[in-house]
């Protein structure tokens, strides 16, 4: 469990750099990964869900008082965005281009991506 947590980590960070540093080009990446096939959508649901399954493998109770719950969380968001991803590709699409094209958009992704980021290594390298 840990190395998910620590290769979660490192995408996440490899995600925040350019959303932080260079917010046009990322916004334009971004809209350009949103606006291609159905079939890079579906590609990247499915990548979720293969990860979730990871994480479910081997913890998949939320317990209060373990502090692995916070991946078993994390792995129930990638399932639900994941069958976003597949199943409603117009719906997700459009969700995410109305959040994209604000101005403060990259910044708050990038902020959060690298609080998920330090997270999720602190969970991989000490939690686990």
């Amino acid at each position: 469990m840990g190395h998910i947590a620590l290769g979660l980590a490192v995408l996440h960070l490899i995600v925040a750099i350019p959303a932080l540093f260079d917010q046009k080009k990322f916004r334009e990446g971004m809209l350009e990964l949103i606006d291609s096939s159905n079939v890079v959508l579906r590609g990247v649901g499915f990548i979720h869900l293969l990860i979730a399954f990871f994480i479910f493998n081997t913890h998949w109770t939320v317990k209060l008082d373990d502090s692995r719950s916070i991946m078993t969380v994390l792995a129930y968001l990638m399932v639900f965005k994941g069958l976003m991803c597949i199943w409603f590709t117009n719906a997700f699409r459009a969700l995410v281009r109305s959040f994209v094209k604000k101005n403060y958009s990259a910044l708050l992704g990038g902020f959060l991506s690298l609080a998920v980021a330090v997270g999720l290594g602190y969970l991989g390298r000490y939690v686990y």
